[in-house]
């Protein structure tokens, strides 16, 4: 999944977090060289992404 812009971070996220447990999808491109859009990315996206394949792997 490529995501471009700040506002999509998100929106798509129970679709990507099934393309991770379902396909063994593990690295989702963030294409920004924007700080902000990477700090978004990092501190607000990809930690529920990571808890919802968590939470859903482990059930």
């Amino acid at each position: 999944m490529n995501y471009g812009h700040a506002l999509r971070f998100g929106l798509h996220l129970p679709s990507d977090a099934e393309l991770a447990l379902r396909y063994g999808v593990s690295g989702f491109i963030l294409a920004s060289d924007e700080p902000a859009d990477l700090n978004l990315f990092g501190h607000e996206v990809a930690p529920p992404a990571r808890e919802l394949v968590e939470s859903e792997r482990v059930t």
